[in-house]
């Protein structure tokens, strides 16, 4: 008979989770610091994306790097979720490490989960507002 190990699930997701974090980090960076248009400067002459810009290929129809608004939209939640918990669940296990109590460790998990639901849910009310009031844009043809 295998044994159960409480712990497997929450160390997998913490490998999978850190993986998509850095491949979400090499797309950003390659979006918003390589793959940049003339004309963005701002008065200091940084370049950057404007809110609009933004907005519009979260929105728009017309795929950028293959993926259409529907696949941006499940590119930066699945990023959101894996950043979110990643780092709540990541300071539950360095303090589990110092404290015994099973009951302080069980709520640490629930506040963690809790935080992770809720940092979801600011996300994608910032997301729906950027994209014009929809989450997944299914009339432009998904991903």
């Amino acid at each position: 008979m295998q044994e159960r190990k409480p712990g497997m699930w929450t160390w997998l997701l913490q490998r999978l989770t850190a993986l998509y974090i850095f491949f979400g980090l090499v797309v950003h960076f390659y979006l918003h610091h390589f793959l940049m248009k003339p004309g963005n400067e701002a008065v200091t002459g940084e370049r950057f994306f404007t809110a609009q810009q933004i907005a519009d290929r979260l929105s728009s129809g017309k795929p950028m790097l293959g993926f259409s608004a529907t696949g941006w939209a499940v590119f930066y939640l699945l990023l959101l979720f894996s950043c979110a918990y990643h780092g709540f669940f990541g300071v539950v296990k360095v303090v589990e490490d110092h404290v015994t109590d099973p009951k302080v460790v069980k709520a640490m998990n629930w506040a963690a989960w809790l935080l992770t639901a809720l940092m979801m849910a600011v996300g994608i009310a910032v997301y729906r507002s950027l994209a014009g009031g929809s989450l997944f844009t299914l009339a432009q043809g998904g991903m």
